[in-house]
């Protein structure tokens, strides 16, 4: 009996939100009428298949596509002072600007490329560019703007032709007025959010006082500007001016034009009218310095749960049974109310209790549990800004749902500075009390659930909390640090694991008794990571933190024997061992429930499956070393209990 049966076993559900505005789960379901929902029946393929489409993601990159996540910018309402911008993560019922987290650029690339800075040199937390003079551009990723300054020229050029036939009911009206909007639509899609707007304006500013020439179309006005800080001279422009009443002929056009992109005013008069400024270049480097700030605080957590969905990924491309996430969208916390609840178990109960499993849910994810809240906690932090933790009552809940469908759940803390390799290693007593905090926390969890629940600990850190302080026009914005949560990497792991021909291919340079552990027919359900010989060799892609833990926190982990803890002794972070909250190896709980399903899709007894390779393995030498299905005499399998729910 082999893998054939069954065709996957490693797809894995996020129990999180990437994206308010995507589908979510819920939404789909509560869409769905008179296709078994009402009566929580096994439902038909129709609706099954659309979860598929709008939620199931083969990669990082479709993962990227389908669920665009990013935040909305958009010019708070003016003050007589100074200009504000406001971010949302939820889109507003104003007109705003979703500014996309993409791998080509902004943020989220320089952090990608950070992690696979330290991977090529296995550098130990590098910073974040800190010897740059400028981050800002970095961060949001601007485009070039010299395709916007011939763009601006050409609707100056347009109006110049346009102004002398405006409203003269000429037969060159009509079809000067659509090149001039066609052109000025094409700078609204170059200026995507009021961050793009002040960096224009900054960077003409800038250029102008460095004596470089814009290309150039100042427009001098008589007129005060609508700015009180703009009473500053006007640099000449190197085109002629068609007269006062043309220059603002044409600002007011191009404001009117931009009105519904609810640009304020004198954004739009400096944009397509640049001036030479301090007192502006002041204001706008504070405030766009201001808004790096609250941009980078508001996508932080986004950002770190796209992270730990490329940390999910990341090992996937060598395997032929290549890793699947089903991403919820929904907040667990929302998951957990009764409504929800419902349509979940629904959805469950029809593609992990029927065989061949073709569509069966393996693992969970469950990032950012909230820590212990008790002040003495040593890994007790304040909240940080934007982050809604998972609460112990909610966790429970779906923890009691997932085990009845025999789904392995991983779920790791909120990120912090203070669950990290650096902090845990930091003295025995501070590995001691981190531990007896996470089991004390974990004492309010149903025991009827713990064989299949996993803390993870500690959280992979992308950029240290005390090296992530940046420079953004000569102002310093010191971040909180950046972490990715420990569930993601383990439940990448282990879902990537299940590819037989992965782990063959990973332990052919290796020591031949671990190559000979492996067959190509059965996925890696039965690995042992409490022995460390197997675990060096079955290491991640991401950089070591440390050089391992020091021989007093070393003995406090294996003492504790608590959940899956990952290690930094090797160049890179591998699992130092993998136990359930009952404190027994998840290959126990993980092999049973994989036995079972592939007996109930051959139709076979369990236990009469078991006794035919024990007897396998007694009567062939080659196959006692293996570790996959063949278990010696001493090792226990844990099997489902049987709810009556598989067939």
């Amino acid at each position: 009996m082999t893998l054939d049966q069954l065709e996957q076993v490693n797809r894995t559900i996020l129990l999180d939100v990437i994206d308010p505005d995507s589908d979510n789960l819920y939404s789909i379901l509560a869409n769905t009428h008179g296709e078994g929902y009402e009566t929580n029946n096994p439902i038909t393929d129709a609706p099954i298949q659309r979860i598929f489409n709008k939620l199931l993601v083969k990669n990082f990159e479709d993962f990227l596509n389908k669920f665009k996540p990013g935040v909305y910018a958009r010019f708070a309402e003016p003050t007589q002072e100074n200009i504000k911008i406001e971010f949302e993560v939820e889109k507003p019922k104003e007109k705003a600007g979703k500014i996309f987290l993409s791998k080509e650029s902004g943020f989220l690339k320089e952090l990608i490329e950070l992690i696979e800075l330290r991977q090529k040199g296995s550098s130990h937390n590098t910073s974040f560019y800190r010897h740059a003079t400028d981050m800002g551009h970095l961060i949001m990723g601007h485009p070039p703007l010299d395709e916007f300054y011939q763009m601006r020229r050409n609707v100056r050029v347009l109006f110049n032709k346009f102004y002398p036939v405006f409203s003269q009911h000429h037969e060159d009206e009509a079809v000067l007025k659509k090149e001039l909007d066609h052109e000025l639509a094409k700078l609204t899609t170059w200026l995507k959010s009021p961050l793009d707007y002040l960096h224009l304006i900054i960077t003409d500013i800038e250029t102008q006082q460095k004596g470089s020439q814009l290309e150039k179309l100042h427009i001098p006005l008589n007129e005060k500007s609508s700015l009180h800080i703009l009473k500053s001279p006007i640099v000449h422009m190197s085109v002629p001016a068609l007269g006062d009443d043309a220059e603002r002929a044409f600002l007011h056009y191009v404001t009117e034009y931009y009105q519904h992109e609810c640009i304020p005013t004198e954004i739009i008069e400096r944009a397509f009218h640049p001036v030479n400024s301090q007192t502006l270049l002041d204001e706008l480097r504070q405030q766009y310095a201001k808004s790096i700030k609250q941009y980078i605080r508001i996508t932080t957590p986004i950002v770190e749960k796209i992270l730990g969905v490329y940390a999910f990924f990341k090992h996937h491309t060598k395997a032929d049974m290549k890793p699947e996430l089903l991403v919820c969208n929904s907040h667990i916390n929302d998951i957990a109310e009764t409504h929800y609840l419902e349509k979940l178990k629904t959805q469950l109960t029809t593609i992990n209790t029927t065989s061949p499993y073709t569509n069966a849910i393996w693992f969970a994810i469950i990032p950012n549990v909230d820590n212990p809240n008790k002040q003495t906690s040593p890994v007790h932090v304040k909240p940080r800004e934007h982050y809604k933790p998972v609460s112990c009552d909610a966790l429970n809940t779906l923890l009691t749902t997932l085990k009845e469908k025999n789904i392995l759940t991983f779920f790791s803390f909120m990120p912090s500075s203070r669950n990290t390799f650096t902090f845990l290693n930091r003295s025995e007593s501070t590995a001691d009390e981190c531990l007896r905090h996470y089991e004390d926390f974990c004492e309010d969890i149903d025991k009827n659930n713990r064989s299949m629940a996993i803390p993870c600990f500690p959280n992979i850190t992308v950029l240290p909390v005390d090296k992530s302080s940046i420079n953004v026009k000569n102002h310093t914005i010191n971040l909180e640090g950046i972490y990715i949560g420990s569930a993601f990497l383990a439940a990448g792991l282990f879902a990537t694991y299940q590819c037989p021909r992965y782990m063959k291919e990973r332990l052919l340079d290796n020591p031949a008794y671990l190559e000979e552990m492996f067959t190509l027919d059965q996925p890696g359900s039965g690995i042992d990571f409490c022995d460390h010989k197997i675990a060096q060799y079955l290491t991640t892609d991401f950089a070591k933190e440390i050089t391992g833990y020091s021989p007093s926190t070393e003995d406090i982990l294996k003492e504790n024997a608590f959940g899956l803890v990952l290690d930094s002794k090797h160049n890179f972070i591998s699992i130092y061992h993998a136990n359930t909250l009952e404190k027994k190896p998840i290959k126990a709980t993980h092999l049973g429930f994989y036995i079972k399903r592939l007996c109930l899709a051959e139709k076979v007894n369990t236990l009469d499956f078991i006794e035919k390779q024990r007897k396998a393995e007694a009567d062939n030498k080659q196959l006692q070393n293996k570790i996959i299905l063949y278990p010696q005499e001493d090792y226990e399998v844990l099997f489902p209990e049987d709810n009556g729910d598989e067939q």
